[in-house]
């Protein structure tokens, strides 16, 4: 039965969800990327710390901490989401199932792969096309794509690709694949662009071989785009790749799903995500413990870590061991003053 748009969004939601409380983990826990760690990696480098007060390096911080994280975060809910069978089905794409069982007809594997973020993998046949865009305008890269086809250099050994983003459907008797490069907002970084291109066109000229060897033209078609998450400006990536090409914002969302959700419906998803799990005040609090907890440079050695005296201190009191992943709670522990005097 195909789902309803309050159904559909209601799902969207909990995967945005579940993906900005990630980030807020991250920021306190990851042992060598929390906010604390960072933080002090910059206070204790002249070049930051002598230009700017501790709340400025926090900012600095939290920026640069949040750039990625934000973007793959929104990465991965867009692929849960599209993961799910029965809100695939109901925007028209095909589910993993069915698009795995589909490639194999031209001896392609396909799988999701959890890092850092989440992502398509595929296993592709043929000698890995050797691309080079150093001297390709927008008007011959077609042209030159066309002859990275047609070398076809078959090779029994496979390869993997990454995907951000892999979308197929069947029309009138043709099945459709497309490979997305998604961006999670900005420009399109002009030094990022050509190398992001490549990873896009290697695996869409292994594909195109494949389909051409074995004789598939009409019951095929291959696509590539890149897509900005939000509205942005196309950037250098416009000067390789033709517009109809190059999704921004609200065009990405609407192809991903198929009219159902407006742009402004995403960013009321995205913002009752934001609220419901408390970003902003969980971010306020990080930052009161790190502040306050860097007045006390004594405490902490040049990386950062409690002094010897105090971790031993705080497992006689808690019966826990210090560890980095726990340092905010160490800090709560720390700053509360009747602890504290005890120091």
């Amino acid at each position: 039965m195909k789902m309803t748009k309050p159904e559909i969004e209601a799902y969207f939601y909990e995967f945005i969800k579940y993906e900005l409380e990630k980030v807020l983990t991250q920021l306190e826990r990851d042992p060598n990327k929390s906010l604390w760690y960072k933080f002090w990696d910059k206070k204790s480098a002249f070049i930051y710390s002598y230009l700017l007060d501790d709340e400025f390096l926090f900012n600095l911080t939290l920026t640069s901490s949040l750039e990625s994280k934000l973007g793959n975060a929104l990465n991965n809910a867009i692929i849960r989401f599209i993961l799910k069978e029965e809100i695939a089905s109901s925007l028209g794409w095909m589910s993993f199932d069915e698009l795995k069982q589909t490639l194999t007809e031209i001896n392609v594997g396909i799988r999701v792969e959890e890092g850092k973020n989440l992502s398509f993998v595929l296993n592709i046949p043929g000698q890995e096309p050797s691309v080079d865009l150093s001297k390709i305008s927008r008007a011959d890269l077609d042209e030159y794509i066309s002859e990275l086809i047609s070398l076809n250099d078959y090779t029994d050994e496979s390869k993997d690709y990454k995907i951000d983003l892999i979308l197929g459907c069947h029309r009138e008797g043709v099945t459709y694949i497309n490979l997305f490069e998604l961006k999670a907002g900005g420009n399109l970084d002009s030094k990022k662009g050509p190398g992001d291109l490549t990873k896009l066109i290697k695996p869409y000229v292994l594909l195109q071989r494949q389909i051409s060897m074995l004789g598939y033209h009409n019951k095929f078609s291959i696509s590539f785009f890149f897509a900005t998450l939000y509205d942005s400006r196309t950037g250098s990536v416009g000067s390789y790749l033709s517009r109809e090409k190059i999704l921004i914002g609200y065009e990405f969302w609407n192809a991903l799903s198929q009219g159902m959700l407006s742009y402004e419906d995403i960013q009321n998803i995205y913002k009752k995500a934001a609220s419901n799990v408390k970003f902003q005040m969980k971010i306020e609090e990080l930052k009161k413990l790190t502040l306050q907890g860097a007045s006390y440079m004594d405490c902490f050695d040049k990386t950062g870590k409690p002094i010897d005296k105090l971790r031993r201190k705080y497992k006689a009191q808690t019966g826990q061991s210090y560890k980095k992943a726990d340092h905010f709670e160490f800090l709560r522990w720390f700053l509360n003053d009747q602890r504290r005097s005890l120091f």
